[in-house]
C-alpha cells in the first residue's frame, strides 16, 4: 500500500518533480519552475506525497524512480501530477 511516510496517510495526490537542474540549457529549471511548483500544488491540494525525480540519470532510470512509487497500490489516488520537462515524444521523467 502507498503511504506518505511523514504522515502515514494514504495520499490523495501524488506529485513526481524534477529535483535537479539541466545546465546548461535550462541552469536553474528545477529551483525556479518545478521545486516550487509542486510545493505549491501540496499546498493547495490535501494529502499529497512529493517525489524528487533526480534528472542526471538515464531515462530509464528515471521511469523506474516512478514506477517503483506507483507499483504500490494507488487506488485510492485522485490524481497523479508531473512537474517536469514535456516534449512532443513524452515527459523528462522517462515516460515517452
Amino acid at each position: 500500500m502507498l503511504l506518505d511516510p511523514k504522515t502515514g496517510m494514504i495520499p490523495r495526490h501524488v506529485v513526481f518533480y524534477t529535483c535537479t537542474n539541466s545546465p546548461p540549457k535550462n541552469p536553474r529549471d528545477a529551483d525556479r519552475v518545478f521545486i516550487p511548483g509542486a510545493k505549491t500544488f501540496a499546498r493547495v491540494n490535501q494529502h499529497c506525497l512529493l517525489v524528487p525525480i533526480k534528472c542526471d540519470v538515464k531515462p530509464v532510470a528515471r521511469l523506474k524512480q516512478v514506477m517503483d512509487v506507483l507499483d504500490k497500490n494507488t487506488t485510492e489516488l485522485e490524481s497523479i501530477t508531473f512537474f517536469c520537462h514535456g516534449w512532443r515524444t513524452g515527459i523528462q521523467h522517462g515516460i515517452n
